[in-house]
């Protein structure tokens, strides 16, 4: 078979994407050989003077000798898709029956956070029901877990379906709170083992992916400021005060969207970027 030929600057630029957001902390001259592995004819001089330019862009960034996908512009590029895809806003408490077979990106409206908990609930619960065969997978980022709150025995029944069927389940929390490490020893205790907190990651966007459906959560800063302050508050499981607080942030009329969308490369980016976090 005869390599192929890497002519135009744009074609040069998507494999180095392709294989940076598939290998986060690469080099230079791992990515020119991963590309020239695959039959692709080009300079290591080209592709490294593209990654620079890459690097001016805000397309990727560089870490000593290391590059990796630029967050920001992963983000940048998902809100582009979001605005130029979204034709209806869904004002009504959606139902995962309804969304489920959608490819473009959709906002689903919620008015609560018990109501957006809820309707994840049904998604995770079609989902886990309806998993065939091999490598499907849950993958969670976000700033604080209060499961012990909300978890009922249909919840505890799906993360037991979760072990027997294999389903890999990634718990990435930013948080660090009593809260959050009562969480972490509730999960472990559950077994889903890939469970951890304190993660180091700057960014505030919570995130769930199953399998190629990406649920990326818009909330207000100050309502995301109102749960960090209770969180980190909370001096004990018992403490009335904070709990009480705590159920009534969940429940409250606090109305704040989600996107969704179905994309396996958008997908990918963020589980690996997840994953990462466990290194």
């Amino acid at each position: 078979m005869l390599p192929m030929l890497a002519t135009s600057d744009k074609s040069v630029e998507n494999l180095i994407l392709n294989t940076v957001k598939d290998n986060p902390d690469v080099s230079a001259k791992r990515v020119y050989n991963s590309i020239t592995k695959a039959g692709i004819t080009v300079t290591y001089h080209k592709v490294f003077e593209k990654m620079q330019d890459m690097v001016k862009k805000g397309i990727m960034v560089k870490n000593d000798r290391l590059y990796s996908v630029s967050n920001v512009w992963v983000e940048r590029t998902f809100n582009f898709m979001v605005r130029m895809d979204n034709k209806k806003i869904l004002k009504e408490n959606p139902y995962f029956e309804q969304v489920s077979n959608m490819t473009n990106a959709k906002v689903l409206s919620f008015n609560s956070l018990e109501m957006f908990l809820e309707f994840l609930n049904g998604v995770r619960g079609k989902f886990i029901d309806n998993c065939r065969g091999d490598n499907n997978e849950i993958l969670w980022l976000g700033n604080h877990v209060f499961g012990p709150f909300m978890y009922t025995k249909t919840r505890i029944s799906n993360l037991n379906k979760i072990n027997k069927n294999k389903i890999g389940y990634y718990i990435a929390i930013r948080g660090n709170s009593l809260l959050d490490k009562k969480m972490l020893k509730f999960y472990n205790d559950q077994g889903i083992k890939t469970a951890k907190i304190n993660v180091n990651d700057s960014s505030k966007n919570t995130i769930y992916i199953y399998n190629d459906t990406v649920f990326y959560v818009i909330r207000s800063v100050e309502l995301m400021d109102k749960m960090d302050s209770i969180c980190d508050n909370m001096k004990s499981l018992e403490d009335f005060n904070e709990k009480t607080k705590l159920c009534k942030l969940i429940q409250e009329e606090n109305p704040f969207h989600v996107i969704m969308m179905k994309d396996e490369k958008l997908a990918d980016y963020y589980k690996n970027r997840i994953k990462f976090l466990f290194r």
